[in-house]
């Protein structure tokens, strides 16, 4: 664990206000002459991580496309393009240039990753962007790629829903978090066999020559390259095309409390949930999401959380407490899960919780220590290389657009004041109409 020498917001403030210029600019937007957007962050680095963000994922996979197109889309750039005209040659080619590339289909957009020595950037770029842009395709290489992509269905099964009885009944007869199944997300042999290389052609002019992409580079790149660049990206022949989505909104399957016994549980569970889900076209809500982080964070804290206090050291109900949440251009969710003794221990701690947060809520001195050491940990968002890209990259997928460390830092201290936080607690925690209780049980022999 990585201990931040910070227990003051002033202290926060003062270290990104010493920040040099240019790095608080933090992302500087540069709108070419196509309409396509790039974010550059420049650091003084021999390293540079370069992104092309495209507008196509597993929701586009709708009535015009088989399953599974939009992540085979993703696997075949890398096979052939107008520069890599043999199979797979991109790969050595990356390997030359001692660079890394990736890329991952997710919801709503397939990112594309690049990251070479500041030297080498230019020409590992420009390798990306030719497979992104001006990929080819062949039968040959969807026969060859197939059983790849049928072993990745394989690696993420348990996934969906889940591995275990447990996790099937929480994301299907408790809670509806996923509208993708495998075969939309991957497609099956059948419609392997049915993709043909005009269907791929097609998704290409719609969605990945679309002014809607978007580039992400940070790092030490040179003022000459990063020209070169943006040069290639001016030419590129972007359209005002989008493609359709599969929208599926949230909904509770069952959300009153019920008990349920299940092979896999060990001891009774209590967990309780809730989303904030967003409207077709909506701005989530940053300032909601960081405070629901913070709150999580203090209330269940193993180094002094009340409510782990309370179930740990008080009572010994509890070793410890699972907790999480999520944000996507779908949903901000949140989840706890408590392992307890008794059924009877379920129902002590479901009549008491709500009135034992509004206590640790009311400790303004407590209150304040945790929400100063989460804030110290977001130094890392601003400093560290990797950080940055992935951060930029998740805004841009949620957001549409990056926020700045000034609007961050704002959030930060806004969640500072304790009504602000209760506010929170009240509308997406406690009064929520999409909050829901499950009492998960031993099965009775």
């Amino acid at each position: 664990m990585i201990c931040f020498p910070l227990t003051e917001i002033k202290v926060f403030e003062r270290y990104l206000n010493n920040m040099p210029r240019r790095d608080r600019q933090f992302f500087q937007e540069i709108i070419l002459s196509n309409g396509l957007k790039v974010y550059l962050h420049w650091l003084r680095l021999p390293w540079v991580y370069g992104r092309i963000i495209v507008p196509v994922g597993t929701a586009n996979n709708t009535g015009e496309f088989l399953p599974g197109t939009a992540h085979f889309f993703e696997h075949l750039t890398f096979r052939r393009s107008a520069r890599f005209l043999q199979a797979n040659s991109f790969w050595k080619e990356i390997a030359r240039l001692n660079a890394d590339a990736n890329a991952g289909t997710g919801d709503v957009t397939t990112t594309f990753e690049v990251d070479a020595p500041s030297q080498t950037f230019l020409a590992a770029w420009r390798a990306m962007q030719s497979t992104v842009f001006e990929p080819l395709f062949m039968k040959q290489d969807i026969r060859d790629e197939s059983p790849i992509i049928l072993q990745e269905w394989g690696r993420y099964a348990p996934y969906y829903p889940g591995d275990n009885p447990t996790n099937q009944y929480l994301r299907t007869n408790w809670s509806h978090n996923q509208p993708f199944t495998l075969r939309q997300t991957f497609g099956n042999e059948d419609d392997h066999q049915a993709l043909t290389t005009e269907d791929l052609a097609r998704m290409h002019r719609t969605g990945y020559l679309s002014r809607q992409c978007k580039v992400v580079i940070v790092g030490g790149i040179r003022e000459a390259d990063l020209t070169k660049i943006l040069d290639d990206l001016s030419d590129l022949p972007l359209a005002d095309t989008s493609l359709p989505q599969l929208i599926d909104p949230f909904r509770w399957v069952r959300r009153e409390l019920h008990t349920h016994h299940l092979p896999d549980i060990g001891r009774p569970t209590y967990v309780i949930g809730g989303v904030i889900p967003f409207q077709n076209g909506e701005q989530p809500d940053l300032g909601r999401g960081v405070a629901l982080g913070i709150l999580l964070d203090y209330l269940w804290s193993t180094f002094d959380g009340p409510l782990f206090d309370w179930l740990r050291w008080q009572n010994g109900w509890i070793y410890d407490v699972h907790t999480g949440m999520h944000q996507d251009w779908r949903e901000l969710g949140w989840y706890m899960a408590l392992l307890l003794q008794s059924e009877e221990q379920v129902h002590t701690v479901r009549g008491e919780l709500w009135s034992r947060v509004e206590s640790a809520l009311a400790d303004k001195k407590r209150l304040r220590v945790a929400v100063n050491r989460h804030i110290a940990g977001q130094v890392l968002h601003y400093v560290d290389p990797h950080e940055i890209v992935k951060k930029a990259v998740a805004d841009l997928e949620i957001f549409g657009a990056i926020n700045t460390e000034r609007q961050a830092r704002e959030e930060l201290v806004h969640c500072r004041n304790p009504e602000y936080l209760k506010e929170v607690y009240r509308e997406v925690l406690r009064d929520s109409k999409n909050t829901g209780e499950v009492c998960l049980l031993p099965m009775v022999d």
